[in-house]
């Protein structure tokens, strides 16, 4: 898997989470209490897989340095030097 699809998927999970954990009390509210709970429960889960997905996989291809997901791609690996952009 290419680091650039990491990080979309990851990116893409995180804002699951998100998504899931800001409209649990909408919803808990307009539908019902226990599909709250369940919408709660799913994005916590959602945001710790992301978190563990982004912490296994979005490294350096060459050197296995974790690369920071808060800051924008980088050209090359702030550990080794290669480039990680083509």
């Amino acid at each position: 898997m290419d680091i650039h699809q990491v990080r979309k998927i990851y990116g893409i999970m995180a804002l699951a989470a998100v998504i899931l954990v800001g409209f649990a009390p909408v919803v808990g509210m307009v539908i019902s209490r226990s599909l709250f709970i369940e919408m709660l429960i799913l994005g916590f889960v959602m945001a710790i897989l992301s978190i563990v997905f982004a912490w296994k996989k979005y490294r350096c291809p060459y050197c296995d340095e974790i690369l920071r997901a808060r800051e924008p791609m980088p050209d090359c690996c702030p550990n080794c030097g290669a480039r990680l952009r083509e």
